[in-house]
């Protein structure tokens, strides 16, 4: 397990969110995360991500698509997901930047 925290911003929003890459090799860890409901071989490259706000008392998800309608936390997963290896704890996760309606990255507040 990896855990790191991020800056997630979109229009009038900041969120400290936190997001942990759940991986097992060992078989224990495997059969606890299949019972959990997770199958660590299934993102097909991807990294298999339970992701939350860092404030607490909201449900973490694996899936972009349990958000809603809350687009910020969806975008911000997908993009986290695709590109945990480059990403480092404390970065700015910027949907407007993402999703191409800002030219220019949010710098950390």
């Amino acid at each position: 397990m990896e855990t790191k925290l991020f800056e997630v911003r979109d229009r009038g929003t900041m969120i400290p969110a936190i997001g942990t890459k759940m991986t097992a090799t060992d078989p224990r860890g495997i059969a606890l995360l299949r019972r959990a409901g997770y199958d660590p071989f299934a993102m097909h490259g991807s990294a298999l991500i339970l992701f939350t706000d860092a404030q607490g008392g909201r449900i973490a998800h694996y899936d972009e698509f349990e958000f809603g309608s809350a687009r910020t936390m969806s975008v911000a997963l997908q993009f986290i997901r695709r590109n945990w290896s480059k990403l480092e704890s404390g970065d700015v996760v910027d949907v407007e930047f993402i999703l191409g309606e800002t030219a220019t990255k949010k710098e950390p507040e």
